[in-house]
């Protein structure tokens, strides 16, 4: 089984060094779309969770990895509900890569990422 892939987002670039510095994943800022367009050959074939407490986000990235060919994708609007999926989900269906929203109500992004890297470390 290969690592889970958690890539964090937000509008806001200066969380870029917060997200290095926690070791928590990739970053990526939403509108920053060449970043976005290199990542998408790796994506393809993929099976992603999206966590976004902002419906409209949730739907673009949706449409943009459905577009480059994502194979399956699994949006929650909070990382509480994402969690629970993930805990409740068998080894063998676990999702390739998870992009979640730093900034959100309850349990950020960022806390959601440790989470997942306690439950699913880096083999």
């Amino acid at each position: 089984m290969s690592p889970l892939e958690i890539i964090l987002m937000s509008s806001n670039p200066d969380f870029a060094k917060v997200v290095e510095k926690a070791g928590s994943g990739v970053f990526l800022t939403k509108g920053d779309m060449e970043a976005w367009n290199d990542m998408a050959p790796g994506l393809r074939g993929q099976r992603v969770v999206i966590v976004d407490d902002k419906r409209i986000s949730l739907d673009t990235i949706e449409r943009w990895l459905i577009t480059v060919g994502v194979d399956e994708v699994t949006p929650f609007a909070n990382a509480s509900g994402a969690l629970e999926f993930l805990q409740s989900v068998a080894a063998a269906d676990l999702p390739d890569v998870v992009i979640t929203d730093i900034q959100m109500p309850g349990m950020n992004g960022i806390e959601l990422a440790k989470k997942l890297r306690e439950l699913f470390p880096k083999q």
